[in-house]
């Protein structure tokens, strides 16, 4: 019995199995990962990409409150000191001009704002730009 036979395939067996669990491909020399680290990098790059996703938004504006804010912004940021001011801040005091004025408020006197009148036209300028665009868009019951 030739014992040559049984020691080459034993030999051959060993070689496969270990060329099987090398890093190298033996049909184009690549790298491949075990299963373990490639459901690791899989993991990893889904929080990568977590992480540069950016957050949400806030929430979009209303047509008519985009509306306040086209018309009144241009005129804050030409007219007066709050030209800065947050659009979120701008919509909450146009709301406020209407309550004011619905309170019997004369359209000059609205206050929405920490400011002076104007010397020569006795408004105060940045709560009378949002004044007039709020009895414009939210309560035209009040636009002359």
């Amino acid at each position: 019995m030739n014992k040559t036979a049984p020691t080459v395939t034993a030999l051959a067996i060993a070689a496969l199995l270990l060329t099987g669990c090398s890093s190298q491909s033996a049909t184009n020399g690549s790298t491949a990962a075990a299963p373990e680290a490639t459901a690791a990098a899989k993991a990893a790059t889904a929080t990568d990409a977590d992480a540069a996703t950016p957050e949400p938004a806030a929430e979009a504006l209303s047509a008519e409150d985009a509306e306040f804010i086209e018309g009144a912004r241009p005129q804050l940021e030409r007219y007066s000191d709050y030209g800065d001011l947050p659009d979120a801040e701008a919509i909450e005091l146009g709301h406020e001009a209407c309550d004011q004025l619905e309170d019997g408020v004369a359209r000059d006197d609205v206050k929405l704002l920490e400011e002076s009148r104007d010397a020569e036209s006795g408004v105060y300028p940045s709560s009378n730009v949002l004044r007039a665009w709020a009895t414009e868009v939210y309560c035209p019951e009040f636009s002359s």
